[in-house]
Parts: structure tokens; sequence; C-alpha cells
């Protein structure tokens, strides 16, 4: 690991030693000086006159401590913040270069949901499994809950709505993934084309079972806006692939993860509806057990799907407005 990283900070650049960030990420996981020192071998006084040196250079408290409490000021929150990042980015980088000269090898278990594994997935890890030769898999595609650690996996990547509960497990946000209506250029030919989301009222619903009831949508755009938008549901149904079937059939306009209908798009099988607008979506995280033990061939998937699920599933920086 390099011993320094530029870091900018209240508008001037400095040059910050990196161990010193790692060793006061260790001192806040660890939340005192006595356990980090126990962690990392050094002895307390060490750990604290290396931390009093690093407030020195940032010029402010990062840390609150006396013989009886120990806590986190509000700029040592957001220095160990990006602390954690740079050292989640050095460590990438030591992955990148190390499975370069050990080639991984062994069998991979992975957990996703059916759709996230066809609107992306799939495609990296075939990408995965021809540059490492020596690598299998076995997928575990559901949408079912699993328990990492108890059922054995290696890695999993969710798409979820609300936040992920806090765990043990090791958790990157790879990105959001917006929700598109898209239906067939038969059906949009029978029908007056939609040209604002009110008019998605007059077409006919392809809607996943949980909203059969109240088919309402929540569109947005990439300028704030938004609006709700009630529409029929002409059919239902538990996974979107089959929505995707029903849109491609010309039975009406579907919502489908941009992912799972790219293809269909460029070939011609269906059409973007009301494309300045999108209809949700849900965060796209990976989850690894902790790094500690983690055999090269699963850190070296980790981080080759952090760099090209994003664009295989077509996920935006967007996070849904609250």
């Amino acid at each position: 690991m390099h011993s320094f990283t530029a870091w900018l900070f209240n508008g001037r650049m400095a040059l910050m030693d990196l161990n010193s960030l790692a060793l006061f990420v260790r001192v806040v996981d660890s939340q005192g000086f006595s356990a980090a020192a126990r962690a990392t071998g050094l002895a307390k006084s060490s750990v604290s006159d290396r931390i009093a040196a690093l407030e020195k250079e940032v010029g402010a408290s990062l840390l609150r401590r006396n013989s009886r409490s120990f806590s986190v000021t509000e700029l040592g929150r957001q220095v160990y913040a990006h602390a954690r990042a740079i050292l989640d980015e050095a460590e990438e980088l030591d992955v990148l270069l190390k499975s370069r000269l050990a080639e991984p090898g062994g069998t991979i278990r992975i957990s996703s949901s059916s759709t996230t594994y066809t609107s992306g997935l799939v495609e990296v890890l075939c990408g995965f499994a021809t540059e490492f030769a020596d690598v299998d898999f076995q997928l575990h595609a559901s949408n079912g809950s699993v328990d990492l650690v108890d059922d054995g996996f290696d890695l999993a990547v969710r798409a979820h709505i609300q936040q992920l509960p806090d765990s043990s497990l090791i958790q990157k946000r790879l990105g959001f993934s917006p929700r598109w209506l898209v239906a067939s250029a038969a059906y949009l030919e029978r029908m007056t084309l939609p040209v604002v989301p009110a008019d998605l009222a007059a077409h006919a619903g392809l809607v996943m079972s949980a909203m059969a009831d109240a088919p309402e949508l929540l569109l947005r755009n990439d300028a704030g806006s938004e609006c709700r938008v009630r529409m029929s549901s002409r059919i239902a149904a538990d996974d979107a692939q089959s929505l995707k079937a029903a849109a491609a059939s010309g039975l009406g306009i579907a919502a489908l993860p941009a992912g799972l209908c790219r293809t269909a798009l460029a070939e011609g099988n269906l059409v973007r509806v009301l494309p300045d607008w999108h209809a949700g979506g849900a965060e796209i995280s990976m989850l690894v057990p902790s790094r500690r033990g983690q055999v090269p061939s699963v850190r070296a998937l980790a981080l080759y799907i952090a760099r090209h699920l994003p664009q295989a599933m077509r996920l935006t920086a967007l996070r849904p407005l609250s």
C-alpha cells in the first residue's frame, strides 16, 4: 500500500499519511485507543500520538476522549467516511494487482434475484469466467431471501428499495437501477402514443402482482419533477420476465428494469415510452462476508462486478427521492 495519498480538505491540497488514516479508521471501528492498540500490536501511546499528529495536520479535533468516554466529532465522522472509501479503493487496487500475479481458481457461490441475474449479472459472470478459466460458479438465482453466511454464499448482489440493514457483511452500493416504461411498436401503433404521464391512464398496464389491486406508478424525470399516475391492470405477474414477454407481444405498457429490457430495445422488440421519465427502481448493492480470510477468487470477482455490472445493468448514480 502506498504511504501517501492526495487529499482535498477545506479547499487546500495536502499530503496525508494513508497509514495514519488507516489507524484512525481502526480506532473508530474499535471505539477506543486501547482496543485499537491491541488489534494493531502498537503501544497505546503510539496510537494516541499518531492520531494527535493527524488532528494537527487536519487542523481540528476528530475525536473526543477522556478517561471515561470516547466519541467521534462531526468532522471526524466525515473524515472517517472518506478514509474508509480511500482504504477500500486502495484494497481493490491491491486485489487487481495481485489477481494478475496469481490467477484465481476454485468454486464461487453467488446469490442474486432472478431479475438481477438476467438484467446483466449473467453477462458479467460470463466475462469473468472467460478471463479466469480456473474459476467455477454455483449460482442461486431466486427472489427468496438467503443468509449469506449461514447458507455458505461467497457473494450476493441485491436489488432493494429500502436501505439494507446493518450487518457484519461488507456492503458496496453499485448504483440505481431505473425502471423504464416500454411497449411494443405494434401496440403503440394501435394506441395513441403517450406524450405526458397523464396519458398512461388510457393504456393497458402490465404490472407486478403486488400492484395488481392499485396499479399506481410514481414517475420521476432527470429534472427532479415527479407525478403519480394510475394504469389499468391488464396483466399482473410475479416476475419481470413475464411482463417483458407480454410487452413484446403487444399487450400493453410495462415498467421494467433498464438492464432487463436493454437488448429488446436495441433489437426493436420494445420501444421506450415517455423516455424522459422513469417509474422508480431499486438500489443495487453487492454484499460479501468480511474481507478477513476472503479467498483471492472472491475478491477478484467482487472487483470485477463493481467495475462491469453498472454498465451491464444500465445503473445510474441517481438515488430515489424520499
